[in-house]
């Protein structure tokens, strides 16, 4: 289950196909979108099915509670970054859940968010310098479990000792 829960208009069509391939290239695999509305939802299947890949393999989730919403964030196994405009909120909180998030940044801080929440938390294989890249790194976490499971246990030991989630460490440097 790849998983992306950014606001719909961060999807754009460069984005859009290179996920298309990833589902192609990883069988039974699906797409996890956060969105209400049932034109745009619409039209996603319908690029997915000009992609070749069925519309039903893009699954659509609506808004929850945030409680309920980090609880289905841990059914993912990977959460793809956006590409024009990449995750903030919901990349931190699909790595507060547990969940490895892939991003490949670009030269502006809108596009460097899961840069940074990546490198706080030692992660560095999981940004990638180009989207052929992330492509493939996508479908080998996805087809290799093993390596998957490699990083989701980083990522929660990682969660225990790095600054990010360091709420502490944080109010000591504000109050500072």
């Amino acid at each position: 289950v790849f998983s992306c829960f950014n606001e719909t208009y961060k999807i754009d069509r460069t984005i859009f196909t290179v996920w298309m391939r990833i589902l192609a290239r990883v069988p039974d695999s699906v797409l996890w979108l956060r969105d209400q509305s049932p034109a745009l939802q619409t039209g996603l299947r319908a690029a997915a099915q000009a992609a070749g890949v069925s519309g039903d393999r893009i699954v659509f989730a609506g808004l929850l509670p945030k409680e309920q919403h980090l609880a289905r964030c841990r059914l993912a196994d990977v959460f793809l970054d956006s590409y024009a405009l990449t995750a903030h909120t919901t990349a931190t909180d699909s790595l507060w859940a547990g969940v490895p998030v892939l991003t490949c940044p670009r030269n502006t801080f809108a596009t460097r968010v899961g840069k940074s929440l990546l490198t706080n938390l030692n992660l560095p294989e999981l940004i990638v310098p180009d989207l052929a890249t992330y492509e493939d790194m996508a479908v080998n976490l996805a087809s290799r479990p093993d390596a998957l499971a490699a990083i989701r246990a980083r990522l929660a030991e990682n969660l225990n000792t790095a600054p990010l989630f360091d709420t502490p460490r944080l109010t000591r440097h504000l109050e500072g």
